[in-house]
């Protein structure tokens, strides 16, 4: 009974996002006619109307699996542009960096925070001051021959 009761609301959850992908897609096109220029460059730029709605829905409850409110995820429209899986890969790397509380602005600009110095990471407080980056990734590794090849004593 428990089981029929999951689905209904898996199903109910996946018909919710559905209909807010359809609203999404219907303002946009409406949008575009009775907007500024302003506001509709601003939604073009988020390239939403584009994306494939299966990987929108995905993208939604992987930002909720994290935490993320729905009020977070459409101030950060960036999120929903990104796919699932690089999603997923850019929080485990950051997660494995040192990075202890991954917010949706610092997700969606993943890859800038990659590219970037440790020590002006640790300076703008987005790392801990504490925080040692290479034994945090040594850390996540799992095999530990890697480990100890890796480790520099």
């Amino acid at each position: 009974m428990t089981n029929d009761l999951e689905q209904s609301e898996k199903s109910d959850c996946n018909a919710e996002l559905a209909y807010t992908i359809a609203s999404i897609q219907k303002c946009y096109r409406i949008c575009l006619v009775y907007l500024p220029l302003r506001l509709r460059y601003l939604l073009k730029k988020n390239r939403l109307q584009n994306k494939d709605g299966e990987q929108v829905k995905t993208s939604i409850n992987f930002c909720r699996k994290l935490g993320y409110t729905d009020n977070d995820i459409l101030k950060t429209p960036g999120l929903l542009r990104i796919t699932p899986l690089e999603l997923e890969q850019h929080y485990l790397t950051l997660e494995e960096g040192g990075f202890h509380s991954i917010g949706p602005k610092i997700l969606v600009r993943a890859r800038n925070y990659m590219k970037r110095v440790i020590k002006s990471l640790k300076t703008s407080k987005v790392i801990s001051e504490t925080t040692n980056v290479p034994e945090e990734f040594l850390r996540h590794i799992q095999d530990p021959e890697i480990v100890k090849k890796n480790t520099y004593t």
